[in-house]
This record gives structure tokens, C-alpha cells and sequence, in this order.
């Protein structure tokens, strides 16, 4: 069922765009006019775009991908917390517009820590 995304998604999201890539202006604006749907139990999630936004020039079909430790936060650096799977969020684009957000752990297990925009770390290129 299509919905009015929430404020913890468009935040994530913001974040993602943050990263400044080419088209990241563009999909930004497609944020203001558009719908989701809930993918999966990991918080992945569809969009649904106005067709009178702006087709934004992207490279690729994930212009941008982040990962964060789903391992508690404490600030060791064992070689457990250093080897734990990721979790991963790709922002996938089709066709200039935003398409998908897909949020997985690398190893397929429960994710234990929800993403949040502090936990992404951007880096540019």
C-alpha cells in the first residue's frame, strides 16, 4: 500500500543525498513528491514519483551506497567488531528517478541496529 513517507525515511534518505553526487539536487526534489510502500522487515522501501518531477542525471543505478557496523557501539576495535557483517543501504535510480531504498546485512541475519542518518558516514569522493 502506497503512503506519504515518514520523517525517519526522509531523513535516511536526505542523508544519502547528501553525499553530493551528480543528480543528487534533482532527486532530492522528487523526496517533496512522492509516495513509498514497505518492502521488507529490514525497512527497505519503494518510491512512487510524481511524473511532473524533474528526471534527475544520475551515474549508474545506485548513485550512492553506505554501510554501517550493526555491532554494539562501544569504541574497541576488536577483530570481531572489525569482521562483523555490514549493514548496507543502496539508493537505486532507474531511469532518473528514485526507485528503491534497499537496506540488508551482509550475512542475511536480523538487523539489530535500525539505520539512522548518524550512524551513515558519507564519504565523498
Amino acid at each position: 500500500m502506497w503512503r506519504q513517507p515518514t520523517c525517519y525515511e526522509l531523513n535516511l534518505v536526505r542523508r544519502l543525498l547528501s553525499a553530493n553526487f551528480q543528480g543528487s539536487e534533482a532527486l532530492g526534489k522528487q523526496l517533496d513528491n512522492c509516495a513509498v510502500k514497505t518492502l521488507d522487515d529490514e525497512g527497505s522501501f519503494k518510491f512512487k514519483i510524481n511524473a511532473t518531477c524533474t528526471k534527475a542525471i544520475v551515474k549508474g543505478r545506485v548513485p550512492v551506497e553506505v554501510e554501517y557496523s550493526d555491532q554494539p557501539s562501544d569504541e574497541s576495535l576488536t577483530e570481531e567488531r572489525i569482521m562483523a557483517p555490514k549493514v548496507r543501504l543502496l539508493l537505486h535510480v532507474i531511469n532518473g528517478f528514485l526507485n528503491e531504498l534497499e537496506i540488508y546485512k551482509d550475512d542475511g541475519t536480523a538487523i539489530r541496529k535500525r539505520p539512522t542518518p548518524d550512524l551513515i558516514n558519507i564519504n565523498s569522493n
